[in-house]
C-alpha cells in the first residue's frame, strides 16, 4: 500500500525532485539551459529504459513508476519504429511496469498523416506502428516545442508525485 502525504510534505518532496536524464542522451542543451535556469535539480545516469526519469532527495527510498521517452524529431520516431523496431520494443519491455510518456519534439499527428519527415516510412505504417505501441505499452504520446521540453518533463514528475501521494 503506498503512503499518503500531507499537502505540506508534498510541496517538500516536490521541491526536492532531481530529475534523472540517461547517459546517452543528447542534444539537450535546451533542457539543461531550463533546468539550470529555473534551478531544478537534475543528474545524468544510466537508465535501463527510457530518457528521464525522477527521484525524491528528501525520499531516497521512493522509486517512481514514471518514465519519458524523448524524441528529437520525427525521423528519429520513425527509425526506431521501423529499422531499430527490435530494440525499440525491449526497452518498453522492460519498462512494462512504469508509465511511459513518449515526448516528440517537433512533430504532430498532423505531420504524419502528411508525411510532413523526410523517411521513406508510409503515413499509414508510421501511424500504425505509433498506434500499435500506444496500445501494447499504455504508451501516452505527446507532440511539444523543444523550447518547452524541460517544463513539460518537470511539470509531467511534479504532477505524478503530487497525484500518486495526496490526501
Amino acid at each position: 500500500m503506498m503512503q499518503i502525504y500531507t499537502r505540506k510534505e508534498l510541496d517538500r518532496f516536490a521541491k526536492s525532485i532531481q530529475i534523472v536524464i540517461d547517459t546517452r542522451e543528447k542534444e539537450i542543451n535546451h533542457i539543461l539551459k531550463f533546468y539550470s535556469k529555473m534551478k531544478i535539480s537534475f543528474v545524468r545516469e544510466k537508465l535501463d529504459f527510457g530518457d528521464y526519469t525522477y527521484r525524491l532527495i528528501e525520499l531516497p527510498e521512493f522509486v517512481p513508476k514514471m518514465v519519458v521517452e524523448r524524441k528529437r524529431n520525427l525521423e528519429e520516431l520513425s527509425s526506431n519504429l521501423t529499422h531499430a523496431r527490435e530494440r525499440f520494443v525491449k526497452e518498453f519491455e522492460r519498462a512494462r511496469e512504469h508509465e511511459m510518456v513518449l515526448l516528440v519534439e517537433q512533430g504532430s499527428i498532423d505531420a504524419i498523416i502528411e508525411h510532413r519527415y523526410s523517411t521513406n516510412v508510409t503515413p499509414a505504417s508510421f501511424l500504425g506502428s505509433l498506434m500499435a505501441f500506444e496500445q501494447r505499452y499504455c504508451l501516452k504520446t505527446h507532440y511539444i516545442s523543444p523550447k518547452h521540453t524541460g517544463n513539460y518533463i518537470y511539470r509531467l514528475f511534479e504532477k505524478h508525485l503530487r497525484e500518486n501521494f495526496k490526501k
